[in-house]
């Protein structure tokens, strides 16, 4: 990553800051920098990984229900079996979901919910963080 310093020193001392290519150059260097930041992050953080890959799997699940002409959906953890069981039993447009600990993640679920404007979500489960999070539903 030396070479990105050495790159940013000589663009910061051959340009000025009011000029448009430096502030283009500019701003694709914090981008890039951040995108780094992200994947570093996420690779010495295997939640956030196993997170994000749940929530992206929930809101395709969801995106399908709503395609299907569902009205409803049904959110469950699968990790508790008693409850995955009875849910599975009692409903058909079922969304797996373990709980989530980043809002982000959460944010993204109610945005889904949203946008796909099913009438009415069912809780089979409820987490202390989620109850506040999808009171944004109502």
């Amino acid at each position: 990553m030396g070479i990105f310093r050495n790159l940013k020193k000589t663009v910061k001392n051959s340009l000025d800051s009011e000029s448009g290519t430096y502030k283009v150059i500019s701003g694709t260097y914090r981008y890039l920098s951040s995108k780094k930041y992200q994947l570093l992050v996420e690779k010495r953080n295997p939640f956030v990984n196993k997170e994000k890959k749940q929530v992206k799997k929930a809101v395709k699940v969801i995106k399908e229900l709503k395609k299907q002409g569902k009205d409803y959906i049904v959110l469950y953890n699968p990790e508790w079996l008693g409850v995955a069981n009875s849910t599975k039993g009692l409903f058909e447009s079922n969304v797996p979901l373990e709980e989530t600990k980043r809002q982000s993640s959460r944010n993204k679920i109610v945005r889904a919910i949203i946008d796909s404007k099913i009438k009415q979500v069912v809780f089979s489960q409820i987490v202390d963080r989620m109850d506040r999070t999808y009171k944004r539903l109502t």
